[in-house]
């Protein structure tokens, strides 16, 4: 059912295209990697199905997932963020895990706290940001770079492709 995943699949689902608030969705590591993890998940399946090629989404969702997987070193928590989302296409397309329980937060949250990258340094999470990219690039031919966009490319790309976010300020602009 689509709907297990995603409520925008519903028949009352209203999609409203302006801004009305700001989301911030990374305060802290664990809800920056949530937050990227649920995206990856979400992004890589077809109306809450499990897909074969990535390439076959509708675009919109593959570009957005392309997108999670690159973009938002400029922000704290934001390799949190890659991470999660890498690590939730990972899960989807390279596993039998079950998507389902992705909408279980109860569940994310013993994920969470079984990682050993709860205490990790700096240095341990870009290390496993760069494997995971490494995965989805052979195994998935995502066409992504091991390594995700620093965070001066990072801002330039969200000047470009988002220009409402030049008049939000980031949690660490303020």
């Amino acid at each position: 059912d689509e709907t297990n995943i995603e409520f925008c699949y519903f028949d009352n689902y209203l999609q409203l295209n302006e801004n009305y608030s700001t989301s911030i969705i990374s305060s802290t590591p664990q809800q920056a990697w949530r937050a990227g993890f649920r995206e990856g998940v979400k992004m890589s399946l077809n109306r809450g199905a499990s897909i074969e090629d990535l390439k076959k989404l509708w675009w919109q969702n593959y570009n957005r997932l392309l997108i999670w997987t690159m973009i938002g070193t400029d922000v704290e928590n934001g390799l949190w963020a890659i991470y999660g989302a890498r690590e939730g296409v990972f899960k989807t397309m390279c596993t039998d895990w079950d998507h389902v329980q992705v909408r279980d937060f109860t569940y994310l949250n013993n994920l969470w706290q079984e990682k050993q990258l709860t205490n990790a340094t700096n240095e341990d999470l870009v290390e496993a940001v760069e494997v995971l990219g490494q995965h989805l690039i052979s195994e998935l031919d995502l066409p992504i770079g091991q390594m995700p966009l620093d965070a001066q490319q990072s801002k330039f790309f969200k000047l470009l492709y988002v220009p409402h976010l030049r008049n939000v300020k980031l949690k660490n602009e303020q």
